[in-house]
């Protein structure tokens, strides 16, 4: 494990984006959230239309490439290729195309994927040079399920502290259930101090190649059934 977290800890340093800080919190209060409710539909698909991750049986994920029209909002998924991270970046992946169940087309037209998409482009277009004179972008999207029972720990991959292949990435927290601890977002800029994030649902956090990021593990405080759900946007 203290192998892997070296090489999870020390990646290619890509050039630092416009944005400084590089990262942002995204708060429920900022977005416009409460102006409709999916919880059905989040809860359908997430509990349904899930496949199980090959590399964790605590994992449930399904990914999808998407183009967005700016003007009109229209999403349109692009044909399924897989999704693939190199060594450098995830050598819990090693470069191998990892193939997971598409996303459930009733999500890609729903208000709360809507929302998410234009909250992500308000700090890509300051981070990815050039992004904000482009009327459609491609972006990738996970749907993930985090989950745990019994002794069980849910955890992320890469498992501890990396920075993303991508330029652009923000998370969103769907959903968690009440007795679910751990999970919490962890940040490391440049400057080498903690920062520890405890997303409530709703929330979301902005991420840049400008630092290194991991997610908590994730455990049951009582042995039932947990979970945490998270929604994960990237531009390249």
């Amino acid at each position: 494990m203290t192998q892997f977290m070296e090489q999870a800890i020390s990646p290619p340093q890509p050039s630092g984006p416009r944005n400084p800080e590089g990262y942002a919190i995204i708060p429920a209060s900022r977005t416009d959230w409460a102006s409709f409710t999916e919880d059905s539909l989040i809860s359908d698909v997430m509990n349904y239309h899930q496949g199980v991750d090959r590399a964790s049986d605590n994992r449930k994920r399904s990914h999808q490439r998407v183009t967005y029209q700016r003007k009109s909002g229209l999403i349109s998924p692009l044909p399924y290729q897989g999704y693939s991270q190199s060594a450098d970046y995830n050598p819990d992946a090693a470069g191998a195309v990892r193939h997971f169940s598409s996303i459930d087309p009733r999500f890609l037209t729903s208000k709360t994927l809507a929302n998410a998409l234009k909250q992500h482009l308000q700090f890509a277009d300051q981070t990815i040079e050039g992004l904000d004179n482009l009327e459609e972008v491609s972006m990738g999207l996970h749907l993930v399920r985090y989950l745990a029972q019994n002794t069980e720990v849910a955890t992320s991959s890469p498992p501890w502290l990396h920075v993303d292949q991508e330029r652009a990435v923000t998370v969103f927290v769907l959903g968690k259930s009440a007795n679910l601890e751990g999970g919490q977002n962890v940040w490391v800029g440049k400057d080498q101090k903690y920062k520890v994030i405890d997303l409530d649902p709703m929330d979301g956090i902005f991420l840049t190649q400008n630092g290194r990021h991991a997610v908590m593990p994730m455990w049951s405080k009582n042995g039932r059934y947990a979970y945490r759900d998270i929604l994960i946007i990237t531009t390249d």
